[in-house]
């Protein structure tokens, strides 16, 4: 079952709405499609020995984009596979309140294990130790928390992400001669993810004689942030013929580039080289446009899945898990964009978000991930 924790004004305006036609018979349940690609493997694996499910709880920070849409569902498919039930909390970005949800967590939940992905590691830090010290299982994905007292670390490598992007461009100025002038988009303050893949791109290009960069003022990693940027600068600065996003930003890169006229495809004289992260529904699109370059596959259908293999290889099987799992980066180019990869048949940013369950469990090989495999009810009865 879907569990979404939201605001109380929310949830009464709901219950009115629920109650305003209780004359009507509710329809009975569908089925849960037990069979359905992806679901063999893990089933029964969260269902404890008296026939009742593990519960987990996934400390998410909102769902503003479709990135944090599939971080907020991916997980909630891969516990009703397991034949588990994970409840997601949202905090909106907001620290204070996931560290509300922390203490509720401990103090009147009690969940069998927890994912988290802070709002702020460092604001958030002794909360998660806290949680910690008092026994509960913690997998921390992708944007990484300073604490200790955690189960298990999984992401991918930041650095790596930005370092392709700027090995690319500079093949792409090796080849071409051009001069490149880059804005780059930045990040946001607290924010980790960004300061790790200015790094890497950085390092790949700083002291070529072809590239430039010019960094924008910060844009929070949001679209408004790169369309404000963009606009505000792009316009005078003629010379700009690469945009470089810390961050996916692809529709406000997009929609700011066409609104000054110089959106152009791969092949126009005119067109402006866009080098991006994540392989998202808005990205995958500017891609088979011509609009985008090359991205980085950072998306978080790997993160979570690595993360529910290791939470239920923990807690439902009692097994090790390893301390942390830095997942690889990988370039996606209009050659490689319709690839498979890990046994998914397409790119996150091409899967159906109105059916998670179609989403198969990837086929990661265990030596990336430090040894883990998927879970099975095989495993557990063998306990």
């Amino acid at each position: 079952m879907k569990k979404i924790i939201i605001p109380l004004v929310t949830t009464i305006i709901i219950a009115i709405l629920i109650f305003a036609g209780c004359a009507k018979p509710a329809p009975a349940p569908a089925p849960a499609p037990a069979e359905l690609p992806g679901w063999g493997p893990m089933k029964g694996v969260a269902v404890k020995p008296d026939g009742s499910p593990y519960k987990f709880a996934n400390l998410h920070l909102g769902l503003f984009n479709e990135w944090c849409v599939a971080a907020a569902e991916l997980p909630e498919s891969y516990a009703e596979r397991a034949g588990g039930e994970m409840t997601t909390y949202i905090s909106d970005m907001d620290s204070d309140r996931q560290i509300a949800q922390m203490e509720d967590l401990a103090s009147v939940i009690h969940p069998d294990g927890i994912l988290f992905c802070p709002t702020d590691p460092d604001l958030t830090c002794p909360a998660v130790e806290s949680l910690g010290e008092a026994g509960f299982p913690i997998f921390n994905w992708e944007q990484r928390t300073p604490a200790e007292k955690v189960t298990m670390k999984i992401g991918h490598d930041q650095v790596t992400g930005g370092y392709v992007l700027g090995e690319w461009l500079v093949n792409y100025a090796n080849d071409t001669g051009k001069e490149l002038n880059v804005y780059e988009l930045t990040g946001a303050l607290g924010i980790p993810t960004s300061e790790l893949r200015h790094q890497g791109f950085h390092e790949a290009v700083d002291g070529h004689p072809l590239i430039t960069v010019v960094e924008s003022p910060e844009t929070g990693l949001a679209d408004e942030g790169a369309t404000t940027a963009i606009t505000a600068y792009v316009p005078t600065h003629p010379e700009v013929n690469v945009i470089f996003s810390v961050g996916d930003m692809v529709a406000g890169v997009i929609e700011s580039l066409g609104s000054i006229d110089r959106l152009y495809p791969a092949g126009d004289s005119n067109h402006v080289v866009f080098l991006s992260h994540d392989d998202d529904p808005a990205a995958c699109d500017a891609m088979s446009k011509g609009y985008l370059d090359a991205a980085t596959a950072h998306g978080p259908y790997e993160s979570l899945d690595v993360s529910m293999k290791g939470l239920l290889t923990y807690v439902c099987l009692g097994k090790p898990v390893p301390k942390e799992v830095k997942l690889p980066i990988y370039l996606v180019t209009p050659e490689n964009v319709d690839q498979s990869k890990f046994g998914s048949p397409k790119l996150w940013g091409l899967l159906p978000f109105d059916d998670f369950s179609q989403w198969p469990v990837l086929d990661i090989p265990p030596e990336l991930i430090g040894g883990l495999v998927t879970p099975t009810a095989a495993m557990k009865s063998s306990q």
